[in-house]
């Protein structure tokens, strides 16, 4: 993510959690990760077998 979006987010969504130390924002790892996967949308993906050619064999 890049500080455009995070900082985007504390003014609009609020969608890290930040704390906000004098003038310093910081962020703590575990729960941007926590918050950033309550975010994931789509399908679910499955690994794909690939096939080997015969001739490959």
């Amino acid at each position: 993510m890049s500080v455009a979006y995070l900082r985007k987010d504390r003014l609009k969504k609020r969608l890290f959690p930040f704390f906000k130390l004098g003038s310093s924002v910081r962020y703590d790892l575990d729960r941007m990760r926590e918050a950033a996967l309550a975010l994931e949308q789509g399908a679910v993906h499955l690994k794909l077998k690939t096939r080997v050619s015969r001739s490959l064999r």
